[in-house]
């Protein structure tokens, strides 16, 4: 069990960048895509650590959707077919 616990409220500066601490309760309670931050609670304080917070981060990226991939593409299809429309229209 790692010793460096850091409270939530304090716990954003373990992410890549500076989430909320409701958004960092959210993710222990909740999850995010299927994967939930490792907490503890010692008296009334909710605490992580860097290492539940670096191995939240890697499986949260890995259970991501294709579709936020980087390599998805650009417009949706409904874009696409409107921009067709368009295009056929002459606008």
């Amino acid at each position: 069990m790692p010793n460096d616990f850091v409270p939530l409220t304090a716990a954003a500066c373990l992410f890549p960048y500076r989430p909320h601490v409701n958004t960092l309760r959210r993710w222990a309670s909740r999850g995010c895509h299927g994967v939930r931050l490792r907490t503890v609670k010692l008296g009334k304080i909710r605490m992580t650590s860097r290492e539940w917070a670096t191995e939240f981060v890697a499986a949260a990226i890995d259970a991501t959707p294709d579709c936020y991939a980087d390599d998805a593409p650009a417009t949706s299809t409904s874009h696409q077919r409107a921009e067709a429309q368009l295009d056929a229209m002459g606008v």
